[in-house]
């Protein structure tokens, strides 16, 4: 039997009640669960993200995003993960050290999460030139490497449906101690991609990652198209390379219809620009209200920015992916929030938890608390 449920609901005091009703006898339409990602990056210097990734801090962080039900978060994208790989070359043989690498994928393993794994990140500052055809050559067999073990270690089939990816926002040239042209970011892509290729050809792989501004911006992003596309793949030599997904990040300014609208304009331009793409699975996988992660906002603290959340996934179902027209392979919308707050903003920085560090106990000692937000992707879980 269907259900019929109203709800009173009184905004605050002194203030008028509004009666909902909600009718659960039938269903709209079908709906994917895109929403169930996070991510979060190390602070500087990238070289000891280990410190960060591997901190109790960050284990307890973990958990408390695994601990949402029905499985209401399931990837944490993370960047800088290849500086958890040591590197050290004797008599011209490379030793790989993944021994840090390793513990963060078991947390999130034990965890129930998988990686939003970017390709990112140098192993003891080795490569520095993707224009150099020996290091091209070495980063498709550290990837290689890399995918296999990892297939080793966790099965094919848990490996499959992670989400490999390039170096994140490659426009905006944070490349650290790397030499990145386009034609170097090209040769990397290709290396990426035959390096995980070389592993499985099940894993997927897509890019780039970025803001897709209008041409003439956005010159390593538009020219990753074209390149896989038309252009020669640097280990085959054949036509084209493959795209399994196109990552672009489109955020709200202040405003959650602004991603929706950003996101339409640069999608239809790539539509447009390459009809071969048309039907590629598109993910925005930093789509947050607001950028800057670290700077307080009081709405971030309460159930505005839950509020906040739920209203862009709403408008992507309602005003995209429901439309009968729709031409928008929309498949994941993540929001870049599984940092760790720090003093004095414990509840208003862009993060699921809030962080509270007793650091002159003995021994020092940390409490997570759950923000609405994290509680809000539970109830989001349910829906469907």
């Amino acid at each position: 039997m269907g259900l019929l449920l109203c709800l009173v609901v009184q905004l605050c005091a002194g203030s008028a009640a509004y009666v909902v009703y909600v009718d659960f006898r039938r269903a709209e339409r079908p709906l994917q669960h895109f929403w169930r990602s996070t991510g979060f990056c190390p602070p500087s210097p990238h070289s000891r993200a280990d410190i960060f990734d591997l901190s109790k801090d960050q284990e307890l962080n973990l958990a408390y995003i695994s601990s949402v039900p029905h499985g209401g978060i399931e990837q944490v994208r993370i960047h800088w993960l290849l500086e958890l790989v040591a590197l050290r070359v004797i008599n011209g043989k490379f030793h790989y050290n993944f021994t840090a690498l390793d513990n963060l994928m078991d947390n999130l393993w034990e965890n129930k999460l998988i990686p939003g794994f970017e390709l990112m990140g140098n192993p003891s500052g080795y490569f520095f030139d993707f224009e150099d055809k020996e290091q091209v050559v070495r980063w498709r067999n550290l990837v290689t490497l890399l995918a296999s073990r990892y297939i080793d270690r966790y099965g094919l089939e848990h490996v499959a449906k992670w989400n490999f990816e390039t170096w994140n926002e490659p426009d905006h040239n944070d490349f650290d101690n790397v030499s990145m042209t386009v034609k170097g970011f090209l040769n990397y892509y290709d290396a990426c991609s035959e390096g995980l290729r070389g592993a499985s050809p099940l894993l997927k792989f897509g890019g780039p990652g970025d803001s897709f501004h209008p041409l003439p911006k956005s010159p390593i992003c538009w020219s990753l198209l074209y390149h896989c596309c038309n252009g020669t793949n640097f280990f085959t030599g054949e036509t084209g390379v493959r795209l399994d997904y196109i990552s672009l990040h489109k955020k709200g300014g202040g405003s959650s219809l602004h991603i929706l609208q950003q996101e339409v304009e640069a999608i239809e331009q790539i539509q447009k620009l390459f009809p071969d793409f048309a039907s590629v699975a598109i993910y925005n996988d930093e789509a947050d209200p607001m950028v800057g992660w670290s700077i307080p906002q009081l709405w971030r603290a309460d159930v505005t920015y839950a509020a906040m959340v739920v209203k862009v996934i709403i408008q992507h179902q309602n005003l995209l992916i429901s439309k009968a027209n729709n031409t928008i392979n929309y498949t994941l919308l993540s929001n870049d929030n599984a940092f760790l707050s720090y003093y004095p903003h414990y509840f208003t920085q862009r993060t699921l938890t809030a962080r509270f560090q007793m650091n002159n106990t003995k021994p020092p000692h940390v409490q997570m608390v759950r923000k609405p937000v994290l509680t809000v992707m539970g109830l989001l879980a349910l829906l469907g």
